[in-house]
């Protein structure tokens, strides 16, 4: 982005048609528990049936400020905090360069998958179906790739774009906000300000001579923290998500009726479950989900035992021999 940035040409299209070695080649767990995903008896029958998940446009969730909102709590925080700074400090790179990020997010389409930590959660059971939803327990390990439409291209990993594993949500704005560590969301070791201003102090040494790689992580790092950031009115959700932006090329984006859009069309991308090639950023065939169990929302005594048969029959006809399946333990008439 800023100085050289600019000149690196950001949006080019073959940035996304060619492998390069500068995004985070590192797999690590960013929590110890598997995430679960909601969804209603429909939704269960497609993910098993086709092997992938949607990550719906963050316009079409039910917090309508979502990336855009972090974005200008980082901004203004950021503002904020320049008086507190020393002297040497690189203010005019750092502030320079959130401002254009901030502009760039404002351009850019995300999509997210959304989990919980907690897979027998009574708000979640709420929202699905008037509780008669499923949870779908995931591998926290797995790594995800959009899947391609029928005529591709395959597209590699760019730089402009989150890391495609869980990772959790963070609550509130900059100035308060916490990390799932507790840590400062601006400054301190997770603060991402203070990241940028030893990445450009570090950048001033002369030790950061690839211009690319490091605009990239710079870049990577910012994606992190405002699409895994939402208002702390969500809190209690205790959400994980897969985020995803859109590739420049037609085919990725599909349209289906319902959500929250004032268009009454929800905006989605097709995600599959693939960590064979680290580079590649989208796969044309999705192979089996990581799925590790399934756990049925509230239900009448009577219907637990006929819908754990039922359940279970339906994941082996899908190839899914060992996934247990549980009832909730939540009481609850929908």
């Amino acid at each position: 982005m800023s100085d050289g940035a600019s000149g690196l040409d950001r949006d080019r299209t073959d940035r996304w048609l060619v492998p390069h070695l500068y995004h985070p080649s590192r797999r690590y767990l960013e929590f110890a528990i598997d995430p679960w995903h909601y969804t209603n008896r429909e939704g269960l029958d497609g993910v098993l049936s086709s092997g992938v998940l949607w990550a719906t446009e963050s316009g079409s969730l039910n917090d309508p400020s979502e990336v855009a909102r972090a974005a200008e709590s980082l901004l203004e925080a950021w503002g904020g905090s320049l008086m507190d700074l020393i002297p040497a400090a690189p203010m005019e790179e750092v502030d320079r360069w959130l401002h254009e990020m901030t502009a760039v997010v404002s351009r850019r389409r995300f999509f997210f998958v959304s989990a919980c930590y907690d897979g027998d959660k009574l708000q979640h059971w709420k929202s699905y179906a008037g509780g008669r939803g499923y949870a779908l327990e995931l591998d926290r390990n797995a790594e995800y790739r959009l899947l391609e439409p029928s005529s591709g291209p395959c597209l590699y990993w760019p730089g402009f774009a989150p890391s495609p594993w869980w990772r959790p949500v963070t609550y509130g704005d900059y100035v308060n906000g916490r990390s799932a560590r507790g840590a400062s969301l601006l400054t301190g070791s997770e603060g991402i300000a203070e990241h940028a201003l030893n990445e450009f102090a570090a950048r001033a040494r002369g030790e950061r001579p690839d211009e690319v790689a490091f605009w990239e992580h710079l870049e990577q790092s910012y994606l992190v923290s405002v699409c895994f950031n939402k208002h702390e009115g969500y809190a209690e959700e205790e959400e994980a998500r897969l985020a995803f932006v859109e590739p420049p090329f037609p085919g990725f984006v599909h349209e289906r009726e319902g959500g929250f859009s004032p268009t009454g069309q929800t905006a989605f991308v097709k995600v599959a479950a693939a960590s064979d090639d680290l580079d590649l950023y989208s796969v044309g065939t999705p192979g089996r989900l990581p799925l590790r169990s399934v756990r049925i929302g509230p239900r009448y005594g009577s219907e637990v035992d006929r819908e754990v048969r039922q359940i279970t029959a339906l994941l082996r006809d899908h190839g899914y021999i060992d996934v247990e399946v549980s009832a909730s333990q939540i009481p609850f008439r929908g």
